[in-house]
């Protein structure tokens, strides 16, 4: 039964250390997603920021351009008759201005007048969107990106603003062409920017992507092609048409890894309201956490090569720990049988044993010393054993256990007499042993025993030694005559009370 608790306890031990193991490496593997998940979060909101700013400069120049169209139609030159001056007018603006790929001047049946490009000259445009729109609003039209004829079939973005004479009548439009590679020079531009102040070297990626969803700007030029994310359910082209920037983490539609991608609306700004395009900015995930995982393996290997060792430790240790602990149990148990063994034989034995303090007070008694002086243990504990002496022999005892306890003699042995809890007169012949504590008297234990039978044959040994002295001291004092001739004796002296018989 001891051996199977000590293996219990000690198996509890040895499971202890292998729960604090797993405890270690799940408190690590928490610890490195959470150092993971806060450097995915931190770049990802840098992410936002730098998507929402290049949304911003995009509303920037966009309103740049509606400003402009807006103002060039007011211009009395474009709203006069004169077509070579308005030619020669739109190609200097065009050499002033290269992010225009068409300036150009229609009249009120919608036929180009003057144009950058004089190929469009007289091109009728009148079912165009954007020349049906401001016909019909008086307002100007900013049309979203499509491939333009007139822009020598590229894609562009269009604004166009009516032209009305002094009396407010309709004379045509104004009509611009903007050229998507401004528009990605600006987002080269803000990244470069954004990486110079991260500090980070991982690859960026950025996509626009229209209302529809349609991607018309796409630097992976590899995968560049007519692809709708709001219809294939990117999270990031979705979560755009909340309106506020933000970031998610998403699997890249091609190359099928795992991304971070900020995302930001275009919201416009001024009397300009925006073509609310979706930028996104996007970096793998696994070039952000390398580095830190590159760390947190050399650690997790660190710590490996200082826990294999310390574990093996910890088990060594719990072996001999057991066994010392299962020495110490046996030794315990001998000392408690030996113990055990040593009361049995105080208890049994025909002596008296006792112990008492400094004070000569009793502490422990045997049943011998009960049963002989007749008190129980119970009233002898805590009594003076110079209570237990005759009267008349106290103070010499007294005076001789000091004596004894002053000079710290170690054993001493002495005989006295006791009187019985019922009167009786007993001698007890005893050796004592003084109990020191680091040079200081606390107490003395005795064996002793009832001497009384071998006292009472003293006493009467010493009678009969007294009789006999006086008997020789008598017949030394006898004196008689003998006479051999008569053979007659003749006695003297009193021999007659000494030997008691007559003449």
């Amino acid at each position: 039964m001891r051996t199977r608790l000590i293996h219990d306890r000690y198996a509890s031990l040895t499971w202890l250390i292998i729960v604090m193991t797993v405890a270690a490496l799940v408190i690590g593997v928490i610890a490195a997603r959470y150092v993971e998940n806060r450097l995915v979060a931190s770049k990802g909101e840098s992410l936002a920021l730098a998507a929402a700013e290049i949304a911003h400069k995009l509303d920037l120049l966009l309103a740049e351009r509606y400003s402009d169209v807006r103002a060039l139609a007011q211009t009395p030159l474009i709203r006069g008759h004169n077509t070579a001056a308005k030619n020669a007018y739109l190609d200097s603006l065009r050499t002033i201005s290269p992010l225009y790929l068409l300036l150009g001047v229609t009249d009120a049946q919608g036929r180009f007048v003057a144009a950058t490009d004089h190929a469009c000259i007289g091109m009728d445009m009148s079912r165009s969107p954007w020349f049906q729109s401001v016909r019909g609003t008086r307002h100007v039209h900013v049309g979203d990106v499509e491939t333009f004829e007139d822009a020598g079939g590229t894609d562009a973005i269009s604004f166009t603003a009516p032209i009305e004479g002094a009396g407010g009548e309709f004379q045509g439009v104004v009509t611009t062409r903007v050229g998507l590679p401004l528009l990605e020079d600006v987002v080269a531009r803000t990244i470069r920017t954004f990486q110079a102040r991260e500090e980070s070297g991982e690859n960026l990626e950025y996509k626009f992507v229209t209302t529809r969803g349609d991607v018309f700007i796409d630097s992976d030029l590899h995968y560049k092609g007519n692809v709708n994310l709001k219809r294939i359910g990117l999270p990031s082209a979705l979560l755009g048409e909340s309106g506020r920037p933000g970031y998610v983490e998403e699997e890249h539609v091609q190359r099928h890894v795992r991304v971070i991608t900020g995302y930001a609306i275009t919201q416009g700004t001024g009397e300009f309201h925006g073509l609310k395009w979706t930028v996104l900015l996007r970096t793998d995930k696994d070039d952000l956490v390398a580095p830190i995982r590159s760390v947190l393996w050399k650690l997790a290997a660190a710590w490996v090569l200082v826990w294999l060792p310390m574990l093996g430790f910890l088990f060594w240790s719990t072996g001999r720990l057991k066994q010392e602990w299962t020495r110490a149990q046996d030794e315990q148990a001998h000392a408690l049988a030996a113990e055990s063994n040593y009361r049995q034989l105080v208890e049994q034995a025909r002596d008296i044993i006792y112990r008492t303090d400094a004070q000569g007070r009793f502490t422990f008694v045997n049943p011998t010393a009960s049963r002989i002086m007749g008190y129980s243990e119970q009233e002898l504990i805590g009594l003076r054993f110079v209570e237990l002496i005759r009267p008349d022999a106290r103070d010499a005892s007294e005076r001789l256990y000091r004596r004894h306890l002053l000079r710290q003699t170690p054993n001493t042995y002495y005989e006295f007499p006791a009187l019985t809890k019922d009167g009786r007169e007993i001698w007890i012949g005893q050796n004592v042993q003084v109990l020191l504590e680091r040079g200081q008297v606390t107490g003395f234990q005795a064996v002793a025993r009832d001497i009384t039978e071998r006292k009472r044959a003293q006493e009467e040994r010493k009678a009969l030694a007294r009789r006999n002295d006086s008997l020789i001291a008598a017949l030394g004092q006898i004196v008689y005559d003998w006479r051999p001739l008569t053979n007659e004796v003749i006695w003297e002296g009193n021999y007659t009370e000494v030997l008691g018989y007559s003449p």
